[in-house]
């Protein structure tokens, strides 16, 4: 149980330093990238593992759009 309140903690750090990237560096040809990371945390579902196996594959998609911003 400790393990999904940490991951909860850890995603919404991530997801405020990612709205901040997105806020510096935003570019209207990089609109749709945006917009796909700004979704990553409505596709984190489940429980336990399930939602910990989502989150690490949200944030790693996301986490490349930001790069390529």
């Amino acid at each position: 149980m400790e393990q999904i309140f940490s991951l909860h903690r850890d995603l919404l750090a991530w997801f405020e330093a990612a709205l901040q990237t997105i806020a510096s560096r935003y570019r209207p040809d990089a609109h749709e990238a945006c917009l796909k990371v700004l979704k990553a945390p409505m596709d984190i579902r489940g429980y336990g593992p399930v939602r910990l196996k989502a989150a690490v594959g949200a944030r790693a998609q996301a986490e490349d759009l930001l790069h390529n911003l």
